[in-house]
């Protein structure tokens, strides 16, 4: 046999081979490195981006969690109860809490109460439906334990910081206060000051419920937006583009689309995620997509020039002058 045919015979053989095993896995180590900016949370990394579960949506541009903020969304509750309350008497509930947004807020009511209960929730988890054009820096609820009391509360003044290191991470450059009304209503605010840790607003609700305080990145309105650059163009959002615009808490954006962070199968290999429990996302494949393909296209060439070389073996010989030399047809 010849060496550029044994040549083409083991090629056949390797494709073979690896069209037996096309997709399938070899455990082993994961495939993916850690890559802090891609949006996925892989080891050793405590955040990226939009995966950051860890330290929820403060994740630093270093993908380490603030240490600062390691309890920041700790949820807590605070209620003031009043015996009696006059009406048009102002009143006025503060919680001076780390890491806090809400801060106080004074109000009266338009009648004279008994056994008035009012409840502050701060911290408190994504209520309603996530706004896809803001970043939300934290939830929290004004409630009135006796519902038939609550239409008589009106608001006076209501005021909320937001961290500047938060601004400054999340490139936020408008601040806003939401009222969740059958949708995310969004409520005049004012800025008040600015210190070293923390911008000062006030606004005046139209009704208790649940708010949201949001940032919003700037929109930059080109031509052509091109979405994949970095940069929020024209109406990019989580839903259009949100490898620029990012996702909701607890989502990734795998292949421009909202995912649920952590769900084997998405060809991501995350920190969750081993070549035991999931290699399909985290285990080595026998070859690459590439070789794969330039084998597959190899095979199909090898056995076109097989047939090729095959015909012209077995073409017919002419018909020879009697008592001439003929030499035995080879293949090899």
């Amino acid at each position: 046999m010849r060496p550029l045919q044994v040549l083409l015979v083991l090629l056949v053989l390797l494709s073979l081979v690896n069209l037996a095993f096309f997709g399938k896995n070899i455990s082993g180590a994961a495939t993916t490195t850690a890559v802090c900016g891609n949006d996925v949370r892989e080891d050793p990394e405590e955040c990226d981006g939009v995966d950051s579960l860890a330290c929820f949506e403060h994740c630093m541009p270093t993908c380490k969690c603030p240490p600062q903020w390691s309890n920041f969304y700790e949820q807590s509750r605070h209620a003031f109860s009043y015996d009696k309350v006059n009406a048009f008497d102002t009143k006025t509930i503060s919680i001076d809490e780390k890491d806090t947004g809400f801060q106080a807020f004074t109000f009266y009511f338009n009648r004279t109460l008994e056994n008035v209960r009012v409840v502050i929730d701060s911290n408190i988890s994504q209520p309603g439906t996530y706004n896809p054009d803001s970043i939300t820096y934290q939830y929290f609820r004004i409630a009135i334990e006796n519902t038939s009391q609550a239409n008589s509360l009106q608001f006076r003044q209501l005021l909320f910081r937001v961290p500047v290191l938060w601004t400054t991470n999340n490139n936020a450059r408008e601040i806003s206060l939401q009222l969740w009304d059958d949708g995310w209503k969004k409520l005049d605010i004012s800025k008040l000051n600015q210190d070293e840790n923390y911008t000062y607003f006030s606004a005046t609700p139209y009704n208790i419920g649940d708010f949201a305080i949001v940032g919003y990145k700037p929109v930059i309105v080109v031509k052509n937006p091109i979405c994949g650059n970095g940069l929020v163009e024209n109406d990019e959002n989580s839903k259009t583009c949100c490898a620029d615009a990012g996702c909701p808490k607890g989502l990734s954006c795998i292949s421009n689309v909202c995912a649920e962070a952590g769900f084997c199968g998405n060809n991501i290999c995350e920190s969750s995620e081993t070549p035991q429990n999931c290699a399909n996302d985290c285990a080595k494949k026998l070859f690459s997509p590439i070789i794969q393909v330039f084998l597959v296209m190899a095979t199909i060439i090898l056995v076109a020039i097989m047939v090729f070389f095959g015909q012209k073996a077995f073409v017919r010989p002419k018909k020879l002058k009697k008592g001439a030399h003929v030499s035995p047809t080879r293949w090899f």
